[in-house]
């Protein structure tokens, strides 16, 4: 049901309703005039005035008018500072060598030239303006506004469209997903088509260029991330620019503690800056910058463009120092003959970024501590813009993100639904790891249900994960631990058919990022005593692997789920039972597909409420099946698995 705010109309809403009217109408008036146009904040109050009488259309009318304003306000600050910037540096300080004159002198030019600029851009606008209202709008609340006034004059899908934009910085609104909920009911398949009416165009190209990347399209990824980084690069100047606006100082101070304290306001909002762009789809990016050129140097290694590919690795590697993957491919790069290693140099462009956030990093530490304040309350701060705006999206498989954590290049590759082991040199695993490659054959793999089949997306099942022997040696794990008997070979099956499927799960969804194990569990359940025939009840109830689902549907990335499983997977050890099928479904218990257990077969799919899931009563029988959950968080890393493997290869070895 959606949520309406339905006003009946009052002594008080109707005197509101005419001066909502007469402040439009006297508006008009002054602009008529050439007097002064209005500015967002206004036109937002008469919006809001609107709504509160449900003058829908005035509404509209009004708070469409405020965003395009807001837009053009803010665009006009940037270009005016970016160009004014851009003018002085220019020129040289009339000769003085004494540094507070040369400083003073462009600071009067600067000075200067944006009083023109924005004089004759703004017009007769004032530049100080509610900062409340402008929160407002940085948080796009006008948009709340506006899905109902569209609503209300039977414009579903601007009203669905604005919804979807409110929520991309406002994810965790209740009452906003429960509208979207009810939007997407009306509109169908037409939801899968709404857009972000803000998404800025190096966020567009982002995610096109991951989409190229996971098709595999290397020279359209390319163009995707080029375009992608060279319109970040400009967001961030504009960011960076609008950061310079006014302060409000408490005291009266020394000219430059005056100076001092300003530009520490202004550096807090440009370091932010990297923050506020690294959002995309409502969730923050780690390392998105860098992410950029970890996609490019693969995508260049793959088209032959080594030295392009090296100058990518070497950017990289400015923005996460020391990454062990990267590190490695560096020295397969030195060894090919073609590349020389003396010409290993960052790109300009990441090299001239990184230092100026590296400087403005620590200009704004030092004036942390001049003013007093603390690092944990930076600190503070960020933890909480990362909690508003989703960082613990890693793996969300509705989004997509394909974020790189620790950064390694691609090292599975799908072929006719087999996965084969693609560019080895690059794979760059542990020695343990490597070994583990060695042994683990899967040409016996064989897709044989996809997305399409399966109804949904992130989800697919297929044979071949293990013999008939491997099957049953786990099922007899299972009553030898319950036994309190356990051998090494049996818990080395285990292990070896574990990391098979972690492999295999990691390569078929093309992730760009080690997959880690979370957790693993063999498990054996039987039928009940005379369990009825016709039995329609789940033994494992529809639900999410890393949210909580309640009854109305909303699955809640929070604890106690465990939010950072990414991906899941079941392999099937027999099917000598009756029931037991597991089924992909929606929250109300509509089956989406089904899939019929058997020795060596694997289901997986990604961990979030884009695959509900559950199992269906056994009737008859035992049902074996290693469960297996994985994420891309390396902090949740089971250790164990390698742990345990060295332990068994030793006593496997003694036993001999």
């Amino acid at each position: 049901m959606l949520h309406l705010h339905l006003i009946s109309h009052t002594v008080e809403q109707i005197y509101a309703m005419v001066l909502a009217f007469s402040l439009t109408f006297i508006s008009l008036v002054l602009l008529t005039n050439g007097q002064y146009p209005l500015t967002y904040d206004e036109l937002y109050s008469q919006g809001i005035q609107a709504y509160s009488s449900e003058d829908w259309q005035t509404c509209i009318e009004s708070l469409e008018n405020a965003l395009n304003e807001f837009k053009l306000y803010r665009s006009v600050l940037t270009n005016c500072r970016l160009q004014c910037n851009r003018n002085i540096s220019s020129l040289d300080s009339a000769g003085n060598d004494d540094p507070d004159l040369m400083f003073f002198d462009r600071v009067f030019k600067k000075a200067e030239c944006l009083k023109k600029c924005k004089d004759e851009k703004l017009q007769a606008r004032p530049e100080r303006i509610s900062e409340d209202v402008t929160k407002n709008f940085l948080q796009r609340v006008p948009y709340a506004y506006l899905q109902l006034a569209y609503f209300q004059t039977d414009e579903i899908i601007k009203a669905a469209t604005a919804t979807y934009t409110y929520l991309v910085t406002n994810p965790k609104d209740e009452m906003m997903q429960s509208n979207m909920n009810y939007y997407r009911d009306m509109i169908g398949s037409e939801a899968d088509l709404l857009q972000d009416l803000e998404l800025q165009l190096h966020q567009e190209l982002y995610v096109k260029g991951r989409a190229a990347y996971r098709a595999e399209n290397w020279p359209e990824s390319i163009d995707y991330f080029e375009g992608a980084l060279e319109e970040y690069y400009k967001s961030h100047d504009e960011c960076q620019a609008l950061c310079e606006g006014t302060h409000e100082h408490d005291d009266f101070e020394d000219l430059y503690i005056s100076f001092a304290t300003h530009y520490h306001t202004v550096l807090e909002c440009q370091i932010k800056c990297e923050e506020t762009l690294a959002i995309i789809d409502g969730y923050y990016h780690t390392d998105h910058v860098a992410a950029h050129y970890h996609y490019l140097q693969f995508a260049y290694y793959q088209v032959g463009e080594m030295d392009k590919a090296v100058a990518c690795a070497v950017s990289y590697l400015l923005f996460v120092p020391g990454d062990e993957v990267m590190s490695k491919n560096m020295l397969f790069y030195e060894q090919l003959p073609d590349v020389d290693p003396a010409g290993f140099k960052p790109r300009s462009e990441a090299r001239q970024y990184n230092t100026k956030i590296i400087v403005q990093r620590r200009m704004k530490r030092f004036a942390d501590k001049m003013f007093g304040f603390s690092d944990n309350e930076e600190e503070a701060e960020y933890t909480k813009m990362s909690r508003e705006t989703g960082e613990e999206r890693k793996g969300d498989a509705e989004q997509f993100s394909m974020e790189i954590q620790n950064g390694e290049p691609e090292e599975l590759a799908m072929e006719n639904g087999k996965a084969r082991y693609n560019n080895p040199e690059l794979m760059q695993r542990s020695d343990d790891e490597q070994n583990l490659l060695s042994h683990f054959d899967m040409t016996n793999v064989n897709v044989i249900l996809t997305e399409k089949e399966l109804n949904g997306s992130e989800r697919m099942a297929a044979d071949g994960f293990a013999t008939q022997k491997e099957c049953e040696t786990l099922m007899d794990l299972a009553s030898e631990a319950q036994a309190g008997r356990v051998s090494s070979d049996a818990a080395l099956s285990y292990l070896d058919l574990s990391e098979r499927a972690r492999q295999y799960v990691e390569a078929y969804f093309k992730l760009p990022s080690r997959l880690y194990f979370s957790y693993t569990h063999l498990v054996c359940r039987t039928a009940e005593p005379d369990s009825p025939r016709e039995r329609q009840d789940l033994s494992h109830p529809i639900h999410a692997d890393n949210c909580w689902l309640d009854e109305a549907g909303k699955c809640y990335k929070e604890p106690p789920a465990f939010t950072w499983r990414d991906y899941s997977a079941i392999m099937y050890l027999n099917s000598e039972f009756e029931g037991g099928e597991f089924i992909f479904a929606k929250f109300n218990k509509t089956i989406e597909a089904s899939v019929e257990p058997k020795c060596g077969r694997l289901v997986s799919f990604s961990a979030g409420k884009e695959n509900l899931h559950g199992v269906k009563a056994i009737l008859e029988g035992r049902r074996c099946a290693l469960a297996l959950w994985f994420t891309l968080d390396k902090n949740h890393d089971e250790k164990d698995h390698l742990i345990a493997r060295g332990i068994l290869e030793k006593m496997h070895h003694d036993e001999l």
